[in-house]
């Protein structure tokens, strides 16, 4: 299936004939759209498809099966379908101009969440080839993303811009309800690499994990006797005790709005 899915990329990148990639469908389904495109491609490309056969066939329900919840949105036809784009990741980023794009599940469905991807990936490559300007010509850029655990996957390029954005100045600005939302794996990332971390009220498994990222034991918190008449032996919390305290402010912040 993936196979399946490189070539077809491939041919419909390779050809003269202008393929959008709402197109790719019909380019499986439809023989004759199939032989236009495939006409001004590689050789390799075309021999690909030269030799389809009956395990192609078996494979294509497995690629339609991919294709068809994304291209089932007319919102996501409208974007991936037309010839020429009216969008320029690119050249946003290059210039510093502002882009708004409205990823709601209500309107996109589960296409949301790959429209996202792949803008988010487009982002990317364009804050990398920022390396052949000089410095002084990187226009700072901005990318403020909601919901951006949505986004936190291997393949969205989101990890990789944490990592070298700055460098590129495009600067990253995530926001989330939940620190749990984010994959295990990318939250060292996040706790890593931004400059600055705004928390409101968290669950206290949350702001117990956190705790040690964010502060550590200065040995200046009073211990409080349990009861007013209690002799206290140790007036300031141990380091453990003072990363318990710590934990239990976190949970006991202010609500956002």
């Amino acid at each position: 299936v993936e196979e399946l899915m490189r070539f077809g990329l491939t041919a419909c990148i390779e050809s003269q004939v202008p393929v959008a990639f709402a197109d790719l469908r019909a380019f499986f389904l439809v023989p004759a759209f199939r032989r236009q495109v495939l006409a001004t491609v590689s050789a390799a490309t075309h021999a690909f498809f030269a030799a389809w056969g009956p395990r192609e066939d078996m494979y294509l329900k497995g690629v339609m099966n991919r294709l068809d919840p994304l291209l089932g949105s007319e919102a996501v036809r409208t974007f991936l379908g037309a010839p020429t784009s009216t969008v320029d990741p690119f050249r946003v980023v290059q210039r510093g101009e502002t882009l708004l794009v409205n990823l709601a599940r209500g309107n996109l469905g589960p296409s949301a969440d790959v429209l996202g991807r792949l803008l988010m990936n487009a982002l990317q490559l364009a804050s990398l080839q920022r390396e052949a300007m000089p410095r002084e010509q990187r226009t700072p850029f901005s990318l403020l993303l909601d919901e951006a655990h949505v986004l936190a996957t291997p393949e969205s390029g989101l990890e990789d811009l944490l990592v070298a954005g700055r460098k590129f100045r495009v600067y990253v600005t995530l926001a989330a309800q939940s620190l749990s939302l984010f994959p295990r794996g990318f939250r060292p990332h996040l706790l890593g690499n931004t400059q600055r971390q705004f928390f409101f009220r968290l669950p206290f498994e949350e702001a117990r994990e956190v705790a040690p990222d964010i502060t550590e034991p200065l040995g200046n918190v009073p211990r409080e006797p349990l009861r007013p008449y209690d002799p206290v032996d140790d007036p300031l919390l141990a380091g453990p005790e003072e990363m318990a305290a710590r934990a239990k402010e976190l949970a006991n912040l202010p609500v956002g709005a």
